[in-house]
């Protein structure tokens, strides 16, 4: 959300720090977690692919907006 940006740059600082303290931890523990419920052949078909996008995008979605 464009109208949060200040707060995230105010608390977390400039978009290397924004990146590093809170995007790129929780994509990966997202990333992890999720896609242990999966077989490898299942990101490779789409159905289990959007599966795991959808699921992945809205996890990643409520951790950021709870950094607020």
């Amino acid at each position: 959300m464009p109208i949060r940006s200040p707060r995230f740059f105010t608390r977390l600082g400039n978009i290397k720090e924004i990146e590093a303290k809170a995007v790129i931890p929780n994509t990966r523990s997202i990333a992890r977690v999720e896609g242990s419920k999966y077989n490898a052949k299942d990101f490779i078909h789409g159905e289990g692919r959007e599966r795991f996008e959808r699921v992945f995008f809205a996890d990643l979605q409520r951790v950021c907006a709870d950094k607020e």
